[in-house]
């Protein structure tokens, strides 16, 4: 089984490959941030592998911060948090002109990706979000 250890693909969709990775162990994966799903408006995860979906991959101890894995891999420990970054900006007068400056940049949470393997062996992926309040 070919594997994959301590890469980083941050920012990337399909990383690199010559051959078929089964296995990623201590790579990152992590995407600027969380998309929005056009059906049901909630965040998630940008899809990696996109051109191969269907072949599913496991992932041990890799950032997947605003991932969406191919359907059926395997995820064990790692970041599967789901983040975006907001800015507050604010006009101010600086001599009689106008300028806009950032006043606070957030990084704000909207959930996380809970893999679980079942004990027949199959393998469930939840969407979970953080409680709006």
């Amino acid at each position: 089984m070919p594997s994959m250890k301590r890469k980083n693909y941050s920012g990337q969709r399909t990383p690199p490959m010559g051959e078929l990775v089964e296995t990623y162990i201590d790579c990152n994966f992590s995407q600027p941030a969380a998309i929005t799903d056009p059906d049901s408006g909630k965040k998630v995860g940008v899809p990696i592998f996109p051109e191969s979906r269907n072949v599913p991959r496991e992932f041990i101890d890799c950032n997947l911060q605003n991932c969406d894995v191919p359907p059926n891999s395997i995820v064990d420990g790692g970041n599967t948090s789901l983040t975006t970054k907001e800015v507050e900006e604010e006009t101010i007068d600086v001599r009689g002109t106008l300028v806009s400056r950032i006043k606070k940049r957030l990084d704000v949470a909207h959930g996380w990706y809970v893999h679980t393997v079942e004990a027949d062996g199959t393998n469930t992926r939840t969407h979970e979000e953080f409680p709006l309040e």
